[in-house]
């Protein structure tokens, strides 16, 4: 992704693997998922940089997602979580 002003993490839903675009209906795992990452994002908002929000929203989202270990860079607009994913690891 390109930093922008009008950054969503939603936007990362278009330019997912279409097996899993099939399973992003409203109100499934996928779309907590996003919805979950779009808090994150917006409680970050005002923390200074692109890069640093983009860090404090994965790290927020890890609290609940198996974000794998390294593959959370905000250099390259990238967030990778593990299996059992898009599930939360516990539910809250």
């Amino acid at each position: 992704t390109r930093p922008s002003p009008r950054f969503s993490p939603r936007q990362f839903q278009a330019v997912l693997p279409k097996t899993l675009i099939h399973h992003a209906e409203p109100g499934g795992p996928l779309d907590r998922f996003f919805e979950r990452w779009e808090l994150a994002w917006l409680a970050a908002a005002g923390s200074g940089s692109f890069r640093r929000r983009f860090e404090l929203a994965a790290a927020r989202i890890s609290r609940d997602y198996a974000v794998a270990p390294g593959h959370m860079s905000s250099r390259r607009g990238m967030l990778v979580l593990r299996p059992p994913w898009p599930m939360p690891r516990h539910n809250s």
